[in-house]
């Protein structure tokens, strides 16, 4: 169990390196710098460490990093670069990423291409916003293959294999007052070699001054391998 529970974990590893909750077409203002940091951990003592940053290119492109560790010692990295389009109150972007995918002393190449829709709405409970994000990734799988050409020869073959996965989220956040934002997001997962996953998340988010905010969080798995966590992160905006 616990060894598949790593699998899965691995297999997902790249596609939680899709950021935090609020993600979506919204760029990073101009020369802005935006950064948090965070950690999950489940019930069974299974965690996930993420480091999520962006910086504003220009008014219409934001450049993000992304790195990520899980218990098991596992890690990703993601550099990418989203452009974000304005079509009256809808927000559209869409976003190239590379990185590399580490497990044990294996590192696996991969990209990924991202799409997000999203809108701001006001309510009599305050002001809101909507995001769907889409994630397709590609991960470089190395293979090695023995053939035999005869009964005494043999030759070895070393290559790269793709496998896709998919992600998306619908994310639904709320500003209720000055100082406190609420979030919920459905996140769906489906790699090329795994089970369907789906999970639930809620957070509370607090300023904490003019440059951080801290949020706290829940997560409830609906499908798939998994336990209930808690969300901690600290968000530093310069």
């Amino acid at each position: 169990m616990r060894r598949r529970l790593r699998w899965f974990l691995l297999a997902a590893l790249p596609l939680w390196l899709a950021g935090p909750a609020l993600a979506g077409p919204w760029p990073r203002d101009d020369g802005a710098i935006f950064l948090i940091l965070s950690q999950e951990r489940d019930t069974a003592g299974n965690g996930f460490t993420g480091l999520y940053a962006e910086y504003g290119l220009s008014p219409r492109d934001t450049l993000g990093l992304e790195l990520g560790r899980n218990s098991f010692g596992d890690s990703s990295l993601l550099l990418w670069l989203q452009r974000g389009f304005s079509f009256g109150k809808l927000r559209f972007a869409s976003s190239l990423g590379l990185g590399l995918s580490q497990q044990d002393t294996e590192f696996r190449p991969l990209a990924q291409l991202g799409l997000s829709l999203g809108r701001g709405f006001d309510t009599r409970f305050g002001a809101g916003w909507l995001a769907a994000d889409t994630r397709f990734l590609v991960i470089a799988r190395p293979v090695s293959e023995t053939v035999r050409l005869n009964a005494t020869n043999e030759v070895n073959y070393l290559y790269l294999a793709p496998e896709t996965g998919v992600e998306a989220d619908l994310t639904l956040g709320l500003k209720p007052r000055d100082g406190i934002m609420l979030i919920g997001q459905l996140r769906m997962e489906q790699p090329e070699k795994g089970d369907f996953a789906a999970s639930l998340s809620a957070s509370v988010v607090r300023d904490l001054g003019r440059r951080a905010k801290v949020e706290l969080g829940i997560v409830g798995p609906l499908t798939g391998e998994g336990e209930p966590s808690l969300k901690l992160a600290a968000w530093l905006s310069f």
